[in-house]
């Protein structure tokens, strides 16, 4: 009668693991099998070696499930961890190639797209296009991808078409969830920032709604009145990814003068990683910047330059 009841109380044990997992499913794997031995010891036919024996099923589900949760929760974390690590690092390399990009055009900025006369800014070539941007990290993963393109061409045109689909993994984060357009291009996660508003990218002037990039002018090193420490060259975002072949909008984007928050999931950035992200700054370094960032201070990185002091605050 004991390993009777036993064996029921294991039972319990056991349909209670499923929904508890490991913290029944032991004692209820451990209890029916010590229940299922004393029954079979007696070697008489007493009630209780099948609510036994579904015991040790459930408990061992019970245990199963926990071991398959806590390996999905760590190869979740793993997997997080390295996508930021791998994103982290594709911007540490546009980073680097801005930095040949100066030294091998006289000390120039890059510009958001590139120099094809005859063509409206949405049909050139990106400055991802540039072949300092697309071979510099690695010739082995974009090996010969810019001897393919026709600089003389418009992104969008049929002498491009084959490139404009070739996946570029390093203008990628690896958790995008979108690396495809409309028409089968492959995109980029990777934006080029313009400054404060959407006309930046096209002021002929620079004052302080200038961001990094711009259209109709060449940068140089004393445009940049603000620590480079401090300017947003870049940026990862997960909404409305265009073709990194095409100037423009698909890769160039501004910070609103009244946004509230722009850095989440369905905002102009982020949306790859939990709370926040990766930004490449004008010295070549990287900072990840949480979503509830200030505006006011988001506004800040995405310009060039410092705003005018105040009448009667200069100092004397």
């Amino acid at each position: 009668m004991r390993h009777t009841l036993l064996a029921w109380f294991a039972f319990l044990l056991g349909l209670l693991a499923v929904p508890f997992q490991a913290l029944l499913g032991i004692p209820a794997l451990a209890l029916g099998f010590y229940a299922l031995r004393g029954i079979n010891e007696t070697g008489k036919e007493i009630p209780g070696r099948l609510p036994a024996m579904a015991a040790m099923v459930f408990g061992g589900f019970g245990i199963l499930f926990t071991l398959l949760g806590f390996f999905w929760v760590t190869l979740a974390t793993l997997w997080e961890s390295s996508a930021r690590l791998n994103c982290a690092n594709h911007l540490r390399a546009l980073g680097h190639s801005t930095s040949l990009y100066f030294d091998a055009n006289g000390e120039l900025f890059p510009r958001p797209s590139l120099d094809q006369k005859g063509l409206a800014v949405n049909q050139c070539l990106s400055w991802l296009a540039d072949p300092i941007f697309l071979d510099a990290r690695s010739r082995k993963v974009a090996a010969g991808v810019s001897t393919q393109i026709d600089y003389a061409s418009a992104w969008n045109s049929a002498n491009n078409a084959a490139v404009a689909r070739q996946r570029i993994g390093h203008y990628l984060c690896p958790a995008v969830t979108k690396d495809r357009a409309v028409n089968g291009e492959s995109c980029t996660a990777y934006l080029g920032i313009s400054g404060l508003g959407q006309d930046s990218a096209i002021q002929e002037t620079v004052d302080a709604q200038s961001g990094y990039f711009n259209h109709n002018r060449v940068f140089r090193l004393k445009d940049f009145t603000r620590g480079m420490g401090n300017i947003l060259q870049a940026m990862e975002s997960n909404h409305q990814n265009g073709p990194w072949m095409a100037a423009g909008e698909p890769t160039l984007r501004f910070i609103p003068m009244q946004a509230s928050k722009c850095i989440g999931p369905g905002l102009p950035f982020g949306g790859c990683h939990t709370g926040g992200a990766y930004g490449l700054l004008a010295d070549g370094s990287v900072r990840f910047l949480p979503g509830g960032i200030d505006p006011a201070v988001l506004r800040s990185l995405a310009t060039i330059q410092e705003p005018p002091i105040p009448p009667g605050l200069e100092q004397k």
